[in-house]
């Protein structure tokens, strides 16, 4: 592999673009984050009760694979060690 030469000095930064208007410093309201949306508000608890059902529906049924007790056992070995 070849190593990368960097330079030590940064690049001067470009010209300022005339026809970009540049934001003044004292016009920041100094909010970092958006308000949330209704729609994601929403769409969160639809999520949690989705996961809740999904979880409800999988523990309602008995396990028909008679391998997946080996399986869980295999990996409860592999995670001691």
């Amino acid at each position: 592999m070849m190593a990368s030469h960097r330079p030590a000095e940064q690049p001067p930064a470009p010209p300022p673009d005339p026809d970009v208007p540049v934001p003044s410093p004292t016009a920041s309201t100094g909010k970092a984050t958006l308000t949330p949306s209704n729609f994601l508000v929403g769409f969160d608890w639809v999520l949690a009760f989705a996961v809740l059902a999904l979880g409800f529906l999988v523990a309602s049924f008995a396990v028909q694979n008679s391998d997946f007790w080996m399986h869980l056992a295999t990996g409860r070995l592999l995670t001691e060690g």
